[in-house]
């Protein structure tokens, strides 16, 4: 017998990073990317919002955990998929240590 309390949601792993690109050979600028597998999302504004909204298509039945990194950095703890599609999530948030103190 499966105790309910031992099954746990799948959590997925957002990469998020950059790439460059060159304008010529001697200039070049930084385009933010967010990758999950072999998907990957480039250019300016909500990355990870976007992504969130391909995955569902692709397999409509799973509902996962999402969990957003830079590197080895936890930008982002786990949160449901469905709430990324819709914006920044309720639940989960960014890690204290990462958030600006605005005054």
């Amino acid at each position: 017998m499966i105790n309910v309390t031992e099954v746990k949601q799948p959590v997925i792993r957002f990469e998020l990073g950059s790439k460059r690109v060159y304008r010529n050979s001697s200039e070049y600028h930084t385009k933010p990317t967010c990758r999950y597998g072999d998907t990957v999302v480039e250019g300016y504004g909500s990355l990870i919002s976007k992504l969130a909204s391909i995955l569902p298509e692709k397999n409509p039945q799973i509902n996962p955990l999402v969990e957003v990194w830079r590197g080895d950095t936890l930008v982002f703890h786990a949160a449901p998929l469905k709430s990324w599609v819709s914006g920044l999530p309720t639940k989960g948030g960014q890690p204290e240590q990462l958030k600006r103190d605005v005054r």
